[in-house]
């Protein structure tokens, strides 16, 4: 008994003091928080999203649709490289499905609003604590040509309360459009988002 006990003493001794480290674990992934910022998610825009998306006709109803990315990838577009997180067997889906899913079910396939949508993401719960990855860029410089009412009628939201820059793609796509040709032209993502630090 006693050398049992001397045995343990020593050892708790030992990792106390620093004699021998603990395995260093490393720290779980939660594949429930999607992040441009990791370094494996810093590919080309188009690498996982698609412009426009199959639904910019239907998330818009008639002369306010227009051509947008308005969705999440497609399954295919996370596969190649979070396989084993999806084919997980986790109850009742994959973690990593409430990325996009409203309800983790595989009976509802409902998808979350993107965040291109405005008001139909700025309402939900996700919107709540959704902080963007990217900074966008508007400027003003640029756009000093512009009738100042312009601006105005679309930026101002409350008495006394101004926004220096877009929120939505259905403000700056109001000129920067196929149409227009007016460069910067949407399907350029990188023209307007920066990657935060």
């Amino acid at each position: 008994m006693r050398t049992i006990t001397c045995v343990c003493f020593g050892l708790v001794s030992l990792l106390i003091c620093g004699g021998v480290a603990p395995a260093q674990r490393t720290p779980r992934v939660d594949y429930s928080r999607f992040s441009h910022l990791t370094e494996q998610h810093r590919a080309t825009c188009s690498a996982c999203h698609t412009f426009p998306s199959k639904n910019w006709k239907t998330v818009r109803k008639s002369d306010d649709a227009f051509p947008d990315v308005t969705e999440y990838p497609e399954h295919n577009a996370c596969l190649n490289c979070h396989r084993q997180q999806f084919f997980a067997r986790e109850r009742p889906v994959p973690t990593i499905c409430l990325n996009c899913h409203v309800k983790a079910t595989p009976n509802d396939t409902t998808r979350l609003p993107f965040p291109s949508l405005g008001n139909a993401f700025l309402t939900t719960v996700k919107a709540r604590d959704f902080v963007s990855d990217f900074v966008v860029m508007f400027p003003q410089d640029k756009h000093s040509d512009t009738e100042c009412k312009e601006c105005i009628d679309r930026f101002w939201l409350k008495k006394d309360t101004f926004r220096t820059r877009p929120l939505t793609h259905a403000e700056c796509f109001t000129c920067h459009n196929q149409e227009s040709e007016l460069a910067p032209l949407p399907p350029n993502c990188d023209s307007c988002h920066k990657r935060a630090k």
